[in-house]
């Protein structure tokens, strides 16, 4: 667990401790509520630093443009982060990118909480800070997609 994840986790406050050990999946999905921002890895639960304000405005700005055209194309679906997507079981991980697209077509994975498989589109805001992390763990996890 790299330094930043630590801090965070260690001044985050959730109201609950963080579970000891690894979990599976579905208890993940029993601990973490919708007021959790945390991901599943390797079956333990890394929690994330809050996004500053200019990450939230160029999520916003791109949620509300992508929303619109969808409301015109009625192509399917876009959400944002708090929202978890589950990759394949052999990667043993279930992420929150800052937005997705899910086509009609693929409408059928979307659980109430959840994802199960591979959005059409994901969306990860960077900053310089976040950069290589996000470069590094979340596009080879997303490569397994294609």
């Amino acid at each position: 667990m790299d330094t930043l994840v630590q801090e965070a986790a260690l001044t985050y406050d959730t109201g609950k401790l963080l579970p000891p050990g690894k979990m599976t999946f579905e208890e993940f999905l029993a601990w973490c509520d919708e007021d959790t921002w945390a991901e599943w890895v390797d079956g333990e639960v890394v929690v994330l630093a809050p996004a500053a304000r200019k990450h939230q405005d160029v999520k916003g700005f791109l949620y509300s443009f992508i929303r619109e055209f969808l409301y015109y194309k009625k192509t399917g679906r876009i959400l944002d982060a708090p929202f978890l997507v589950r990759l394949p079981e052999t990667l043993r991980r279930g992420r929150e990118p800052d937005l997705l697209y899910v086509s009609n077509k693929r409408i059928h994975l979307l659980k109430e909480t959840y994802m199960d498989g591979a959005p059409d589109l994901i969306v990860e805001i960077t900053s310089p800070e976040s950069l290589a992390r996000n470069r590094g763990a979340a596009v080879m996890q997303a490569r397994h997609f294609i």
